[in-house]
């Protein structure tokens, strides 16, 4: 009579036992687990990274703006951004840093937000006409360049909470 088979193979031959399927559905539930956990840590960097991408190009395009026009983009009274976009698109030399950057962030489709965040939320265009005193004292010790901030991952600006404020991504802070 022929041995059987020796190894693993033979451990699925044989079939499981209800210990060893409870045992083999854990250790794929925690493989699953940390394959999850590991994607978000990847997605959340990747947003964070396209987000620094975006502020620092629109503090270019701000840049280019003022060196075609003499002054820097209109402000809308609620802090919106799109005024600026819109007045920076109409200046081809201005908008040429926006131009590659991906249309999940929805650069000019919405005249009143002007533009999103990776997270689906628009900017904050911050100028000395500023309706808050904070926000006026930021741009003037920015050199009185305007400041384009996300409000980051959690979604809180924080204008009232430094610690909302933590993750917000400011273009005053990439310099």
């Amino acid at each position: 009579m022929p041995k059987p088979p020796q190894g693993a193979c033979s451990f699925f031959r044989r079939g499981l036992t209800l210990f060893e399927t409870l045992i083999l559905a854990v250790l794929i539930a925690a493989f699953l687990f940390v394959v999850a956990k590991g994607m978000q840590s990847v997605r959340r960097k990747a947003r964070e990274q396209l987000c620094i991408r975006l502020v620092l190009r629109l503090g270019e395009a701000v840049a280019r703006y003022r060196a075609q026009t003499g002054e820097y983009p209109p402000a809308a009274f609620d802090g919106s951004a799109g005024p600026a976009i819109e007045a920076i698109r109409r200046v081809r030399a201005a908008a040429e840093p926006l131009e590659d950057l991906p249309s999940v962030l929805a650069i000019g489709r919405d005249p009143r937000t002007g533009v999103l965040d990776p997270w689906g939320r628009p900017l904050r265009y911050v100028t000395v006409e500023a309706t808050r005193e904070a926000d006026r004292r930021d741009v003037v010790a920015n050199g009185g360049v305007p400041i384009f901030e996300s409000a980051g991952p959690d979604g809180e600006l924080g204008l009232a909470d430094p610690v909302a404020a933590a993750d917000n991504i400011r273009s005053s802070d990439l310099r």
